[in-house]
């Protein structure tokens, strides 16, 4: 798996991306997710900006990497 966080130019999370391969597979799974769609704007999301659209970013990649359905991380919810 490799996962990065990009930022704007007053370093602020824009989004996140995850790209995970699977030794079974031929091909890689890759997402993106857009900050402003799970950021709640409170408690560890203004402390922590980039570590939540982060773990966002795996989680969703994840998942449809070994599809999974129905489980969620908490920064996903608002």
């Amino acid at each position: 798996m490799q996962s990065a966080v990009v930022y704007d130019n007053d370093k602020k999370p824009v989004m996140a991306w995850c790209e995970v391969w699977r030794k079974d597979m031929t091909h890689s799974f890759k997402t993106e997710v857009p900050f402003s769609e799970y950021n709640t704007g409170v408690s560890v999301w203004k402390s922590n900006p980039s570590a939540m659209i982060l773990k966002v970013a795996e989680s969703v990649c994840l998942r449809k990497a070994f599809s999974v359905s129905g489980l969620y991380c908490p920064e996903e919810i608002s």
